[in-house]
């Protein structure tokens, strides 16, 4: 163990540190033109911070376990009443990182230690402000968004720390609380009844039908992660704050977490070209006055907004994008950058506020774009009870749906063709009871999976619409003539909030170089749809086309792939145009 700690009286109350050397963040330019500048300079500047001992720090704190993430180093702290508190090292573990997620079958620490991948890792996380998390919470407050407290302070390595001096100590540390039941009575959380995980409030909605996600505070805390360019919003990213209404329900406000993503920026040519070209990196979009694509921006909270909010329509969207636009004043903004350490200041930060509030004046159409996006397909769930779905078609492309348990009204709303092509309604257990009645016209695509148990099925308008269930078990299917789709598959019949209905694009150069053709110069554009029925996806095209220097000679080429045309067969398709003697092959398998 380590015990080759100083005294408490040796140190004054703040001292001077920084993230990293700066060694480490001496780079040439070259490196920087290819893998961009970032905050990197900041994280080997010194900056002043109070010095801070466990023992007596929020009335005096006690360490607990090590945290879990994958990248944070971490620790939980407690007090003598309970509460929990998570001191965050600003350096972030590239080495924690890739043994928690490349090498989770072989332990690598130690080779890895002052490896490249370790030594390119670091850099990396440098895309973040290590001390932006300061000023969230100020921001937070003004349009009512709730929000954890982050304090820097120099933590020493101390006899308070114990057994864990041998990983933590010696370094600036955010620290923060906890976001868990036993601050219930912190303003910040909305001094709830409760605090639950995103597991148990899926969970409490699809048993009950009775707690729910108050969509208000959601979109405003959505439109938030936006307009601060938040983009690491996954499930474990939120809490919720549960509250008890007069009439006796209950409701759950989010309470987002880990802010230390805000304001990233993404420069450098290769980073640039892979933020376009690799689909699961666009979500990572540089800090700017627009937000270029809300759509994969969200890529992470994407299931997360189609599960919590199904029930707002525009003018809801647009009155909490204006709550941010009017709340978040310049005076807000300048306050709580003044959280920032007086060693950041400058024009970096100035160019964060500036740009912050060129994104305040463009959030109302930011939560347009998103919400146009979001509204093209909708999922709508049943309870574990018995319950029954009433779909009903107008005229203009209107379709109603109504969810009903006994005498609880779970869900109705009103869909519109403009804005909604498809539907998926999930009764997930119970026997449960759809209808579908009116005639209608320009209508909605429908898609109803049943569950587990018998199900009756009254479709008296059969057009754009279709039963998933279970070919094994007894279903109950009035009209004879309704589309169907009945197999033993889970994957297609079970109920995944992930799952959800999308497509990728991407488009990639080709680039080569032989005797006979010369320079070969062309692209590949990859179009992939996600829909109920995968194997692994629902349809795949790719269109390629190349030019070769040697010949003037040319080549186009199609293969699409189209799943579950038959249950777990695929159907296949390509064809190939050659020129200069315009060999042409179609073939199928």
């Amino acid at each position: 163990m380590f015990t080759d700690y100083k005294e408490k009286d040796s140190f004054e109350t703040s001292i001077t540190s920084s993230v990293y050397s700066i060694e480490e963040t001496e780079k040439s330019g070259l490196y920087k033109a290819l893998w961009g500048k970032h905050y990197r300079k900041f994280y080997s500047k010194d900056v002043r911070a109070k010095v801070a001992f466990i023992d007596t720090l929020k009335g005096g704190l006690t360490p607990v376990r090590r945290g879990g993430g994958h990248q944070s180093k971490s620790l939980r702290l407690e007090t003598k009443d309970g509460k929990q508190y998570v001191m965050r090292a600003l350096r972030k573990s590239a080495i924690k990182f890739l043994q928690s997620t490349a090498f989770q079958d072989k332990y690598v620490e130690e080779e890895l230690e002052g490896s490249y991948a370790d030594d390119f890792l670091s850099d990396f996380y440098t895309t973040a402000h290590p001390y932006t998390p300061t000023v969230v919470a100020t921001l937070s407050d003004a349009v009512d968004v709730f929000h954890t407290n982050p304090e820097l302070y120099y933590i020493p390595k101390q006899e308070a720390l114990g057994e864990y001096n041998d990983e933590y100590g010696d370094e600036l540390y955010l620290i923060e609380e906890r976001v868990e039941s036993g601050h219930k009575d912190l303003a910040s959380f909305g001094k709830p009844k409760d605090i639950l995980s995103t597991s148990d409030v899926l969970q409490e909605i699809n048993k009950t039908g009775k707690s729910i996600v108050d969509e208000p505070s959601y979109i405003r805390a959505r439109l938030f992660d936006m307009l601060i360019g938040d983009w690491d919003r996954h499930e474990d990213q939120w809490r919720w704050a549960l509250f008890e209404k007069e009439d006796g329900t209950e409701i759950c406000k989010p309470i987002p977490r880990d802010r230390d993503q805000a304001f990233s920026t993404f420069d450098g040519a290769i980073l640039n070209f892979l933020n376009h070209a690799v689909p699961s990196l666009r979500m990572m979009q540089s800090f700017d006055n627009d937000l270029r694509s809300p759509k994969w921006f969200s890529f992470e909270p994407y299931p997360l907004d189609m599960t919590f909010i199904n029930k707002s329509n525009w003018e809801d969207w647009e009155r909490e994008a204006k709550t941010l636009e009017t709340g978040l004043t310049d005076e807000v903004i300048e306050r709580a950058f003044e959280n920032i350490p007086e060693e950041m200041k400058g024009e970096t930060i100035e160019g964060i506020k500036r740009k912050l509030k060129g994104r305040r004046g463009n959030i109302v159409d930011i939560a347009r774009r998103y919400y146009e996006f979001t509204n093209e397909h909708a999922v709508i769930t049943g309870t574990q009870k018995s319950d029954t779905f009433n779909v009903t078609r107008h005229a203009d492309g209107k379709t109603t749906i109504e969810v009903h348990r006994k005498d609880l009204d779970v869900f109705t709303r009103t869909f519109n063709k403009e804005e909604t092509k498809e539907i998926w309604i999930y009764g997930l257990d119970g026997k449960d009871t759809f209808n579908v009645t009116g005639d209608g016209d320009n209508l909605i695509t429908i898609k109803i999976l049943g569950g587990k148990k018998n199900d009756t099925y009254n479709f008296e308008n059969i057009k754009k619409v279709k039963l998933y269930d279970y070919k094994g078990k007894d279903n109950t299917i009035v009209n004879k003539k309704s589309k169907k789709w009945l197999v033993d598959d889970y994957e297609i019949n079970n109920y995944d909030y992930k799952k959800r209905k999308y497509g990728i694009n991407q488009i990639l150069p080709i680039i080569g170089a032989n005797p006979d053709d010369g320079f070969q110069i062309g692209f590949t554009n990859n179009y992939t749809t996600y829909g109920i029925q995968r194997n692994p996806f629902t349809t795949r095209h790719s269109v390629s086309a190349s030019y070769y220097t040697g010949n003037s000679g040319y080549d186009l080429s199609y293969k699409g792939e189209f799943s579950n045309i038959f249950h777990n067969w695929n159907f296949g398709i390509e064809a190939k145009y050659t020129s200069p003697n315009c060999a042409n092959f179609f073939w199928i398998w």
